[in-house]
């Protein structure tokens, strides 16, 4: 993430100062092209101020982030299954859950509420 903000704010300050050159050579350095081009250049190093401020102050987060990524990555994970009794003797999978108002069907047609 900061490399590519780094590469992003020296272009833009390359450009900046490239046009800043450029425009004060064809206006023959009038006030009016110095001021522009003093502009451009102060514009290309306020686009490098977040790639400073993540290489000055953010690096040792953002590295130990980054640790803690790839030691998750690494673990080993192992799963296992627990057979639980339940009140009644059962596993959980051994028995049905059914809800309090279910209605069963009889094979002779008619509903019983459970």
């Amino acid at each position: 993430m900061g490399r590519r903000f780094l590469i992003v704010g020296l272009l833009v300050l390359a450009v900046c100062s490239v046009i800043a050159r450029i425009l004060i050579e064809l206006m023959h350095s009038s006030p009016i092209a110095r001021i522009a081009a003093d502009g451009l250049v102060i514009f290309g190093w306020v686009a490098n101020w977040r790639p400073a401020e993540i290489f000055l102050y953010e690096f040792w987060e953002i590295r130990r982030t980054h640790r803690l990524y790839r030691r998750l990555a690494d673990a080993e994970i192992t799963l296992a299954v627990r057979k639980e009794e339940t009140p009644y003797g059962k596993s959980p999978a051994e028995h049905e859950l059914v809800p309090r108002n279910f209605i069963s069907h009889r094979a002779n047609g008619k509903h019983e509420a459970s």
